[in-house]
This record gives C-alpha cells, sequence and structure tokens, in this order.
C-alpha cells in the first residue's frame, strides 16, 4: 500500500494527534469567546444577536436542562431550523456534555427519539417535544416529560450526525469532542477567519456544516450572516453577497456554479477573501473559474468529521482534492482512499445501542482516488459500480471519469446497464452537438469496447442530482426518455 504520513498544520495538530488532554474542551474555548463579548455577531433575517447574547441564551438552556435532570451523555434531539434558538441549545448541550442530536429536515423528531434513545427532543411543534423555543430562542415546556432511556449514557459522543448515504444507506454516526477538536485545530487556522464577515448557506445539522462552517467563524469571533433560504434561492444569496461585503462563503460547488452564471455573481465570488467548497466534485469549467478566486477546495466525510484535505486558495483542477490535513492517508490495492487519525469518528449507532471503533483504525471513504505525491485527485465512487453476467465487475465511475477526460465537451457522463450484457452511455454535452461518435468512446473502454452499444446526449438540465451536487444516478435513468435523447450512429 502507498501511504502518505501525517501532515500537521500547526505544532497545536500535531499535539493533539493521539491526545485529548492537550487540547482544551469546550468550556475553555466557549466562555472567553461570549462570555460579555460582542463578536461573534449572528445576523439572521429579522434579528441581530451578538455574542454575549448568545451566551444569556444558552445559560438559561442549561439551567432548564438541569432543572429537567439532564447529565453528561443523556440524548437529545434539536430538531429546530438555523435561528438563534438552534445557536442557543447548540451551546448548551456543549457545555453541559450532552449527546447532541441533528436530524434531517424530513426525519421526524418522535421517532429520531425512539431510534436513538434519546431522553428529550426540541421541536418546532410541541407533540414530540419536551422543549419548544419561543420567538427570542427561549425554552418553552411542552408537559411532555424526560424519557427514561433504555440503554446507557453516551458521554463520550458529542455529537450525533445522520449521513447523507455516501458511503451507502444513511447512517448515524457520533463524533466524539476529540474528533470534533482535530478538525477545528487544523483546520481553523488556514481559513483566515480574523475580522471575517461569513455568508452561512450550509445546514448546521451536517458535519460540513457545523465543523467547516459554522464552529470556526464562532469560535474565531466572526460575523455570521445566515442565509434564510439555505442558499438555495441564489438571488437572495447574491444580495446578501453584497449587501453584506461578505468575505468568506462555504458551499458545495453546484451553489457556485449557479453563482458564477451571471456576471454579477462572478464578481461576488471573485471578491470573496476565502472559504472552503467542498462536499461533492465539481466539474472541469467550474474549476477553471475557481483558479481565478481565493476559494479552496475541502475535502471529508461525516466519518473524518469531516476534515481529510485541504487545498491551497485558488488551486484547482477537475476532481482536486487538496492534501491532508491532521490525518494520515494511503490507497488501499484498490485505489480506494483510507485515513486515520484523530479525526475518523467514535462509532456508529446500530440496533439501539452506540457502537464503539477502534481509534487507531484505518477507515474507508469509499472514493476511489488517484495519489500524486501529497496531492489527493478524485477518480470515482467505488459503489458507482456494477456486475455484468459474466461475473465482471464495472467501475463504471472510472471510465466514466476516462470519457470526460477524453472528451472535455462532455460535461457529465453515466455508463449503465441494462441487461447485464451491454452497455450504455449518457452524456451532456456543450456545445449540444458535440456528442462524441460512438466509435470513439469504444476506443477509450479498453476490454469493453464491444460492449458499448450506444451514446446517447441528455441536455443537462434534465439530469437530476443530489443536495450535495452528486449526479442522482437512479432518478437520471428514469428521466432517459426517448423524446430529450439525440441517439449517435451505431459505427
Amino acid at each position: 500500500m502507498r501511504v502518505t504520513q501525517d501532515i500537521s498544520v500547526d505544532d497545536n495538530s500535531a499535539r493533539n494527534h493521539g491526545s485529548s488532554v492537550a487540547s482544551p474542551g469546550w468550556r475553555a474555548r466557549l466562555y472567553p469567546r461570549f462570555h460579555g463579548q460582542a463578536y461573534p455577531l449572528l445576523v439572521f433575517e429579522d434579528t441581530i444577536v451578538p455574542a454575549a447574547s448568545i451566551w444569556a441564551g444558552a445559560r438559561i438552556w442549561i439551567a432548564a436542562f438541569r432543572e429537567r435532570g439532564l447529565k453528561s451523555g443523556d440524548r437529545i434531539v434539536l430538531a429546530l431550523p438555523e435561528s438563534p434558538a438552534f445557536l442557543f441549545i447548540l451551546l448548551a448541550a456543549l457545555w453541559s456534555e450532552l449527546t447532541l442530536i441533528l436530524p434531517g429536515p424530513t426525519q421526524d423528531p418522535e421517532e429520531t427519539m425512539e431510534l436513538l434513545d434519546a431522553a428529550v427532543a426540541v421541536a418546532e411543534k410541541g407533540a414530540a417535544a419536551t422543549w419548544t423555543a419561543d420567538p427570542c430562542g427561549l425554552p418553552v415546556a411542552t408537559g411532555k416529560p424526560v424519557r427514561p432511556p433504555h440503554g446507557p449514557a453516551t458521554p463520550d459522543a458529542r455529537l450525533l450526525l445522520s449521513t447523507s448515504g455516501t458511503l451507502g444507506a444513511a447512517r448515524w454516526i457520533a463524533l466524539s469532542d476529540e474528533n470534533i477538536f482535530s478538525v477545528l485545530d487544523s483546520h481553523t487556522p488556514r481559513f483566515g477567519l480574523e475580522d471575517a464577515r461569513v455568508l452561512s448557506v450550509l445546514p448546521w445539522r451536517h458535519a460540513f456544516g457545523m465543523v467547516i462552517d459554522l464552529l470556526p467563524a464562532l469560535l474565531c469571533g466572526a460575523e455570521m450572516v445566515r442565509a434564510g433560504c439555505g442558499g438555495r434561492d441564489i438571488e437572495n444569496v447574491r444580495r446578501l453577497l453584497i449587501q453584506h461585503d461578505i468575505s468568506h462563503l462555504n458551499a458545495v460547488p453546484m451553489l457556485i456554479d449557479r453563482l458564477s452564471a451571471t456576471a454579477e455573481g462572478e464578481a461576488c465570488v471573485r471578491r470573496l477573501r476565502g472559504g472552503v467548497i467542498g462536499g461533492a466534485r465539481g466539474g472541469a469549467s467550474l474549476a477553471r473559474f475557481l483558479t481565478h478566486t481565493t476559494l479552496r477546495v475541502g475535502y471529508g466525510q461525516t466519518e473524518a468529521s469531516p476534515g481529510i484535505a485541504l487545498g491551497e486558495p485558488g488551486n484547482w483542477r477537475e476532481g482536486y482534492l487538496g492534501r491532508p490535513v491532521g490525518c494520515r492517508v494511503r490507497l488501499d490495492q484498490e485505489n480506494i482512499l483510507q485515513f486515520s487519525g484523530t479525526n475518523a469518528c467514535l462509532g456508529e449507532w446500530r440496533q439501539g445501542n452506540l457502537v464503539r471503533l477502534e481509534p487507531g483504525r484505518w477507515a474507508s471513504t469509499g472514493d476511489i482516488v488517484r495519489q500524486e505525491g501529497e496531492d489527493l485527485t478524485f477518480v470515482a465512487r467505488a459503489d458507482d459500480g456494477f456486475k455484468l453476467t459474466n461475473g465482471r465487475y464495472v467501475q463504471a465511475g472510472v471510465w466514466e471519469n476516462v470519457v470526460k477526460t477524453r472528451f472535455p465537451q462532455c460535461r457529465e457522463a453515466m455508463l449503465f446497464t441494462l441487461d447485464g450484457e451491454s452497455l450504455q452511455l449518457v452524456v451532456a454535452v456543450e456545445p449540444k452537438d458535440a456528442i462524441p461518435s460512438l466509435a470513439s468512446v469504444r476506443d477509450c473502454l479498453g476490454g469493453l469496447c464491444d460492449r458499448l452499444t450506444i451514446v446517447r446526449n441528455l441536455a443537462l438540465a434534465e439530469w437530476s442530482f443530489t443536495p450535495k451536487g452528486e449526479i442522482d444516478r437512479p432518478s437520471t435513468l428514469r428521466s432517459l426518455a426517448p423524446v430529450l435523447f439525440h441517439v449517435c450512429p451505431n459505427a
């Protein structure tokens, strides 16, 4: 196996590897940052909340937790949108050493409580919750009692986050204080957040939004403007960038792609002083645009807390993931990237219990990666493959990458089979008449060449993508209506 050794951002990062004692805990980080301070300052659509007010709100929630008898390691479901109440409860849970469960917007709080054996929930509707929040973000008791957990408390788990399913079906991942501090201490010094004004569009219930976006801004005393649309309304995002003279933006590639589609949005992105673009891969045209910005690539997964690699500002190419930060990486025999370090998650919630994983393990990312020195480049997802009827396993993503490299006009490519015998390729090309011929594509597919029977074009607007910006393969396949295709000659 090829191995890249630890790359430490600074001396603190190196000391933190293998030891949680060297890193200050939440109370030492939170008290001086929030008590009696003006910054960090959070700007929402209808209110502005300075650090001292965040601290005051958190103290009220801490008192509410104590009154109900919650203790270290009790699990609490936080099912509120990004808001002052979310911030108050986040800080209160960190201070009280509770295990904070952050469900997605479609996950029912009551079902989440049962699934993760939680004691209480805070939700917008009181039926399933012990508390709701009033318009000021303060606790409103619903009369629902604390639920007696069936299993033991989990004081070593600080966050339980639902994955997006990158490594298969969605799972609940447990992050410890050590996991979170490992990434905060290794990544934050690179972000340049002193006197920063950050536009927050990422969901705080996800690892990227929590550990790379929200917590660094808070702990660096930045001003953070929250986009009420969560980045979905591109005109609102553009307005906020200009109105607040935003200096930093962390986002998925799809948002930057949409912003840069207009001259005004492109200018907004170029004016940014910093930010991390991650969560999904960007295309070649986006990479070319980003080389003229101060934005950097970031790579990680919930299972990595979520920090594995970072690029330098403006260092972009298609599929580039950056260089390892705060952990070790290596490629296995199938070129799937593995990582090891204190960023590797504490464990997973399985069948009613927290299953703790070996701290020093090599964890698989499920990504096929090319490694050149310290530089990592994404090739394909290992689970995008499929088997033919003769038993041959086809790494679809690898061949799709070959096609896009050989034919730069292909913005997207998807290789699939319907019968287990023949292969079909769908591409999205610009310009729309620049579809590669069947013969030329066959030349790229090595021993699979004779199995390719057709190349089709599907306009990029007809492709389906996940919220992270990855191709939603099943949904895109369902979109393949014959009227949408331009079918290439079979010769």
